[in-house]
């Protein structure tokens, strides 16, 4: 045991030491680690039935309980001094913030290594694209991070915060989306996720800044927002090109990777989303009621 345990050591010191000698510069060795670390990930597959968290038992029921929770919380705290809550903001939200620049590191890697030899037109339609393991990975860790977002609405419930329809729909959605587009392969799906976790490292940020007592101005809020809608725009043309080209195709999933409900779900979900995001931007930056010297504008 002790020979074997020498022989491992010795071996993994060649490796890395070989590792670390290959390119002669720091990005060339870094890509060769990121290669050799993530090599395991290129097999790997989210299997329906296999995969934990894979049955649609666990979105389901989290979603009827996370409705049902929000309606009881609200009206629990309707009594109750809300508790202070400060550190605990700044933990979850840079918490979240730190997993979703992860996750767009990975995912921009994995897309960047597939580049040179892979067309954009590819990596939205092809079935051999979306079948790497590293890709798939990054889906399933994005649908983890579903379930504990949620806890963003149970904070702004135990502060007694308004929860708009926005807010509570917006995240029980993205479970949802997050699930189907996993369950029915959707190649597509890399976009909206890609968008989504950048958008999120921004907005994560915020709170924990204003959480923690920095409080950018209305146009940091504003110019958020904003960047939220850009990333619906892109997710819904993304999603439609995709979809465009499996009706052109015969309807045939050769033509692009994924099925009629996973495409369903995308447009019309991120569709949504859209409708939504714009008319609160409107509403809430750009109000209806417009005044000069006191009385309305007709």
């Amino acid at each position: 045991m002790v020979v074997s345990s020498h022989r491992c050591a010795l071996v993994s010191g060649v490796m890395e030491a070989d590792l670390w000698a290959v390119g002669g510069s720091s990005p060339a060795r870094l890509n060769e680690w990121l290669s050799a670390t993530s090599a395991g990930l290129r097999d790997w597959r989210f299997t329906p039935g296999v995969t934990r968290f894979s049955s649609p038992v666990w979105p389901a029921v989290t979603i009827v309980m996370y409705v049902a929770s929000l309606a009881w919380g609200q009206r629990a705290m309707m009594s109750r001094k809300p508790p202070h809550l400060r550190t605990l903001l700044v933990a979850h939200n840079t918490l979240c913030a730190v997993v979703s620049a992860a996750l767009f590191a990975s995912l921009a890697w994995a897309l960047a290594d597939k580049a040179p030899t892979t067309s954009l037109h590819q990596l939205v339609c092809s079935r051999v694209s979306h079948e790497d393991g590293r890709l798939q990975a990054v889906y399933y860790a994005n649908y983890l991070m579903k379930y504990w977002e949620l806890a963003d609405t149970a904070l702004l419930v135990a502060r007694k915060r308004k929860v708009t329809f926005l807010h509570s729909f917006h995240h029980a959605a993205t479970l949802a989306l997050a699930y189907v587009h996993l369950i029915e392969h959707s190649a597509v799906q890399w976009v909206p996720i890609l968008l989504n976790v950048a958008v999120h490292i921004l907005m994560y940020s915020y709170y924990a800044m204003a959480a923690a007592g920095h409080r950018p101005g209305v146009l940091v809020k504003s110019s958020l927002t904003a960047v939220q809608i850009c990333q619906f725009v892109i997710g819904v043309t993304a999603a439609c090109y995709g979809f465009g080209v499996y009706v052109a195709g015969g309807w045939d999933t050769g033509a692009c990777w994924g099925t009629q409900l996973g495409a369903a779900s995308g447009i019309g979900v991120l569709g949504l989303y859209l409708v939504l995001f714009v008319r609160f931007f409107r509403h809430t930056y750009f109000p209806d009621e417009r005044l000069r010297g006191g009385k309305k504008v007709e």
